[in-house]
């Protein structure tokens, strides 16, 4: 398994994909919550079904420690908002988490 970290989007998501060629999993982690304005609604607007975890309206930050052949990511909150554009403090709060050995 592999990892792929991107943005654009302003929003929290993860999933993964098979890669065919070599026979194993992609993970792809959209850490896009890191500060833009304004974070991405409550809209998919592709639906993906490779993604499990979908947090639109999270300000995020993560965490990557490898340790020989582990990988562990945590993705930790902020501040949250509502749909009537609220603010709502959130220091901290574990959102996501995984680990990867290969």
């Amino acid at each position: 398994m592999d990892i792929c970290f991107c943005g654009h989007v302003h929003n929290y998501e993860r999933g993964f994909s098979l890669n065919e060629e070599v026979g194993s999993d992609i993970c792809y982690v959209i850490t896009g919550g890191g500060g833009g304005v304004p974070l991405s609604g409550g809209e998919i607007v592709i639906d993906w079904p490779n993604m499990e975890v979908y947090l639109p309206l999270f300000y995020n930050f993560c965490v990557v420690e490898v340790n020989g052949t582990s990988l562990s990511f945590r993705a930790y909150s902020v501040i949250s908002i509502d749909d009537t554009q609220k603010y709502f403090p959130l220091q901290g709060k574990l959102i996501d988490q995984f680990t990867i050995i290969k």
